[in-house]
């Protein structure tokens, strides 16, 4: 697509979209709908880091990162994903320069959700971008999705999974909520305890459940695992690890990326000064894992 020569229309689709939930997707599939209707090009425009990750300097609070996101949205049917990086250029862009910006993507419409905001200290709202466009874009508004009357947001599902409420995220996320991570060499703890376990760090910037054990799978290449995943308590200045146990799994994954989705928490983390005392937990857990997973 070459946008600047105006040769094709294009349908932009225009959000942070971390987590890329229900509502997002909602937004996304509109904005294909309307390509196949008029013939035109549709475009997800993104932004990364998150805005909140920047302006506010927060670590730990992204739902998805980049490449995570750019496959979930690839996956809507989007024909072309726009990354603007977000800096200090952008951060104090005006509203207008931020229009102008868009309007070299030559859109015949820009869908977008009812609290979009943009521009310098989100000074742009709805009305700036119909007045900007008028007569050159439809400017589609959806309405904020909600489930129950609940209304489907990021900052909700943040809320959940730092809880660890996954499976209640799951709902508006519409799957499940996944990390990802290259397995590392660990201390063998749970192995000499008869339970081998799979580690992995995370990046820094993934939002991590509330510590605790989880029932969820476990993905490596194209097989997926029944899997027990512990999320301990963060030391501090120490990188987020999680760790895994792959029921019926028996092969050696060093060095392989490892994607884990949480279903469902069903255990506290507790420290035991005796491994017997471990030992009992770490089996009574992965009765409560199978459990969990039989009954989704």
């Amino acid at each position: 697509m070459d946008a600047k020569s105006g040769k094709e229309k294009t349908i932009l689709s225009i959000g942070v979209f971390d987590g890329v939930h229900l509502g997002h997707q909602h937004l996304l599939k509109r904005a294909v709908e309307l390509a196949k209707e008029k013939n035109a090009i549709s475009v997800a425009v993104t932004f990364d880091p998150l805005p909140e990750e920047f302006l506010e300097n927060k670590v730990g609070i992204a739902l998805t990162l980049l490449e995570e996101k750019k496959k979930i949205i690839n996956r809507l049917g989007i024909d072309y994903i726009l990354v603007i990086k977000f800096d200090e250029s952008v951060a104090a862009m005006s509203k207008y320069e931020f229009c102008r910006k868009m309007e070299i993507l030559n859109p015949s419409a820009i869908v977008v959700g009812e609290d979009f905001r943009f521009g310098k200290e989100a000074e742009g709202n709805i009305e700036d971008l119909k007045s900007y466009f008028n007569n050159k874009a439809e400017i589609v508004v959806e309405n904020i999705l909600s489930l129950n009357g609940v209304p489907v947001k990021s900052s909700l599902i943040r809320d959940l999974i730092s809880k660890g409420m996954t499976l209640e995220a799951q709902k508006y996320l519409g799957r499940r909520y996944s990390i990802k991570g290259e397995v590392v060499l660990g201390k063998g703890l749970g192995k000499a305890l008869g339970f081998p376990t799979a580690n992995i760090y995370i990046d820094e910037r993934k939002l991590m459940p509330l510590p605790g054990v989880y029932s969820g799978f476990a993905e490596i290449g194209e097989k997926k695992y029944a899997a027990a995943i512990f999320v301990p308590f963060r030391k501090h200045n120490k990188k987020p690890l999680v760790e895994a146990y792959l029921f019926d799994f028996y092969s050696d994954i060093y060095g392989m990326n490892l994607l884990l989705e949480f279903h469902e928490r069903v255990s506290d983390v507790k420290e035991f000064s005796r491994l017997e005392d471990l030992q009992k937990k770490i089996s009574e857990d992965l009765q409560k894992v199978i459990v969990s997973i039989l009954r989704k």
